[in-house]
């Protein structure tokens, strides 16, 4: 018989950086929703989602990627670039 995963109970609890994952992809998909227009949040339930975020998730606004010898990363393959112009035109707007 195979062994029983780890699913977290009584006993064993799960370990605690998965419920923060959890926590904070769940936000993130409420928060996405409310951006796509399938679900209407308050500012005070936005507010709250970025508090908890902030708490949870690591702040990327400090990181930098850079491309070989701190240079450009180039986008090469044309199904990056066209994902890059679609994201770049939601972003800015833009109805291409």
């Amino acid at each position: 018989m195979a062994a029983r995963k780890n699913r977290g109970t009584k006993d064993t609890p799960m370990q605690e950086d998965w419920k923060k994952k959890i926590q904070a992809t769940n936000i993130i998909n409420r928060l996405n929703d409310c951006v796509e227009g399938k679900i209407e949040l308050t500012s005070t339930q936005i507010k709250a989602a970025d508090i908890i975020l902030k708490k949870i998730v690591p702040d990327l606004a400090r990181s930098e990627i850079s491309g070989p010898n701190g240079g450009p990363i180039e986008i090469t393959r044309p199904e990056d670039q066209a994902a890059l112009e679609h994201y770049r035109a939601k972003l800015t707007g833009d109805k291409k």
